[in-house]
């Protein structure tokens, strides 16, 4: 290249290098090889003033040391949203099973929010589920409360808003849940297991070996109320009448998809109990009536 190298020539250069997948040398031996940059212009742009860089360092190695920062720095921020996952299975299996996922899926944004989007999947089919094999749910959790964390803010529903549903055609009210509202099918039961890595952190008790999922089905509710991200396991009919909800049925036949097994009555009862509780924990946007 003729002439000095722009700053953008310059800047992806760097970028380019400190984010190669095995390190500053061979991602500049791979670029070499394809003409850009040539080893003479890499020593040019990185080099100090008596040829070999600060401290004497070569300019690969003072590149090398970026490099390390910026994956610490990828680490650490996927730690921030997988803090459960890297106490479940220690800081060296988080370490390999972070820098596997960074080979396959390497940063693709400026913003860090949507680094570990797709690990819960990634961790589904890596070797530690062998060793753990809840691995998979337990990071589709803690993604879940990432999101939910950063769902659209919307006012919820009150026992006063719930008073101006005229009784007689409370059945034909279509409910829409909050956006920070997420209702998930769990092959273990990853909530309890949330809870004891959470506590066993807390007491700092001493390590007893892997922690155990029950490998029961369980339904999970995920959900924001003001700054606070919870979670829970739920009933199999809250899940199904949370998700008709959603989908815009009507409360009517949300209490008969209910009543399968059991009376009107007793039907009638239950989603009354579990309106109460979705009022409770804020999850009712609005609600709209039939010809409205």
């Amino acid at each position: 290249m003729s002439g000095a190298p722009s700053l953008r020539h310059t800047q992806e250069i760097f970028w380019r290098l400190i984010t190669a997948p095995r390190g500053v040398a061979a991602g500049l031996r791979e670029q070499s090889a394809h003409g850009d940059p040539a080893a003479g212009e890499f020593d040019a742009l990185f080099q100090g003033g008596d040829g070999r860089g600060a401290g004497g360092l070569p300019p690969v190695e003072r590149l090398d040391i970026y490099a390390n920062m910026y994956f610490y720095r990828l680490l650490d921020a996927l730690k921030e949203d997988y803090p459960r996952l890297h106490e479940a299975i220690g800081a060296g299996r988080f370490h390999n099973l972070i820098t596997d996922y960074l080979l396959k899926h390497p940063s693709q944004h400026p913003s860090l929010r949507l680094l570990g989007e797709v690990l819960p999947g990634f961790a589904a089919q890596h070797p530690l589920a062998g060793e753990y094999p809840w691995l998979s749910d337990l990071a589709r959790l803690e993604w879940d409360r990432v999101d939910m964390f950063d769902a659209q803010d919307a006012a919820a529903l009150g026992r006063a808003d719930l008073a101006r549903l005229p009784q007689e055609r409370a059945g034909e009210a279509r409910f829409t849940l909050i956006p920070a509202c997420r209702v998930r099918r769990s092959r273990f039961d990853v909530a309890r297991l949330w809870r004891e890595i959470k506590e066993a952190a807390a007491s700092r008790s001493p390590e007893t070996g892997p922690p155990q999922a029950s490998r029961r089905a369980t339904w999970l509710r995920i959900w924001r109320r003001n700054f606070v991200v919870y979670h829970s396991a739920i009933e199999d009919d809250e899940a199904h009448a949370l998700q008709s909800l959603d989908g815009g049925v009507p409360l009517q036949a949300i209490c008969q998809q209910l009543a399968a097994g059991m009376t009107i009555e007793k039907a009638t009862e239950r989603i009354g109990r579990l309106m109460q509780r979705w009022i409770e924990d804020g999850l009712l946007a609005s609600f709209e009536l039939g010809d409205e």
